[in-house]
């Protein structure tokens, strides 16, 4: 039996169970419709009336349920989704949207798993000499990520190794002998980001480099019962030409898998394995690709905002539970474009200020597995840039 899924971080994108709900319902929008356009405004009869107004009932039910989550109130959450469950009249889609909030909750708890105890007691092993009153202050600015789940503060599990990124007086309280930070080699500019920098002043791109990728994702022994089948999805890329091409696959464990079609947007390398007890069990993929440097030389004042239409609105809003605007988000964004109208000076000013951002805003960008750096409003869309919401 099937009943367990694992998915890479950066792939879990694909698997939105909102997405679906939105793709199903319009769906179901347009299948309802097609009569009245035949048929002109006849009346649809109760049967309509009434799968209409379930499907209404239902889109309100799940919103209340994502909002309840949002705002810490897991068991009352929970409540709500098995008593919907419940309904024997519930379509397969609607079902599968709720059990996805109660899986949500679980990963939630997995990420914010310190009290306050534990979370002072990791940052003292980098801070010997903490002080109650400088984490307040820190925990007070939003700088310690938490969130209140049915009353109980808990603290994102990272947070006190975040904090030294955060906040420079922090680091400064660091120990001398404290492992440094870690920083990319790419993260500095360097002589290969002026190469790619030339070359695509050039053409457009430039500087290829051939590169062998290879991802995992283990699971701990024991941690699914013997015999479950355990199901991965690994990112696996697309040909975009002169940014990714001549991708060659070249092994996985397990040797059995799937690559989803090159057009699929959210291409992955799919496979299955059986539980072993007492041994973990690895998902990996290795490939080669050739990719080449991008660089856009943009003058700020030839930017223009993309027009709020048909097409590019369904870009600019909500899409809950992933992306949430929340009051907290909503005033960041205030503070941050001022006066400003420049969407493209818009968006370059609000990347170095993202670290102040207030906390209970960042739990909420946690939760929705989202990490917008810019403010998400229309002024934002520029036509050299694909949404940032």
């Amino acid at each position: 039996m099937t009943d367990l899924l694992f998915i890479a971080p950066r792939a879990r994108a694909i698997v939105s169970s909102a997405a679906r709900w939105r793709v199903r319902a319009l769906a179901l929008g347009m299948m309802f419709s097609m009569p009245a356009l035949m048929l002109g405004n006849l009346p649809m009869g109760p049967a309509y009336a009434q799968a209409k107004q379930r499907t209404r009932e239902a889109g309100e039910h799940l919103a209340a349920v994502v909002a309840m989550i949002d705002s810490g109130h897991f068991k009352q959450a929970q409540a709500r989704i098995a008593q919907a469950l419940a309904q024997p009249e519930l379509s397969e889609s609607q079902r599968r949207d709720l059990q996805f909030q109660n899986e949500r909750m679980r990963r939630i708890r997995l990420d914010f798993t310190l009290d306050r105890a534990q979370a002072q007691a990791k940052l003292r092993a980098q801070i010997p000499d903490l002080r109650e009153e400088e984490f307040d202050d820190w925990d007070r600015r939003g700088l310690l990520e938490s969130m209140t789940i049915d009353g109980d503060k808990r603290y994102f599990q990272r947070a006190p190794s975040n904090l030294f990124r955060l906040d420079a007086d922090a680091l400064k309280r660091r120990r001398a002998d404290a492992k440094p930070l870690s920083q990319g080699p790419m993260e500095r500019f360097n002589a290969h980001h002026a190469q790619v920098r030339d070359a695509a002043l050039a053409s457009g791109y430039g500087a290829p480099r051939r590169v062998r990728i290879t991802q995992s994702l283990t699971v701990a022994a024991d941690a699914v019962p013997a015999g479950k089948t355990l199901r991965a999805w690994l990112p696996y890329p697309r040909e975009l030409p002169h940014q990714q091409e001549a991708i060659r696959f070249i092994a996985s464990t397990p040797a059995n898998h799937r690559i989803a079609p090159a057009s699929a947007m959210q291409r992955t390398v799919y496979f299955e394995q059986d539980a072993k007890a007492g041994q973990a069990t690895k998902f990996e993929v290795s490939y080669e690709l050739t990719v080449f440097g991008q660089y856009r030389k943009i003058d700020p004042d030839k930017v223009v905002a993309a027009p709020a239409n048909s097409e590019t609105r369904p870009y600019l809003g909500e899409r809950p539970p992933h992306i949430v605007y929340t009051d907290d988000l909503r005033k960041f964004s205030r503070e941050v474009v001022g006066d400003e109208t420049n969407p493209y000076r818009i968006a370059g000013s609000s990347t170095p200020r993202s670290t102040a951002f207030p906390g209970p805003g960042r739990a909420s960008i946690r939760r929705s597995r989202t990490s917008p750096t810019t403010p998400c409003t229309p002024a934002t869309q520029t036509a050299a840039s694909r949404p940032c919401c």
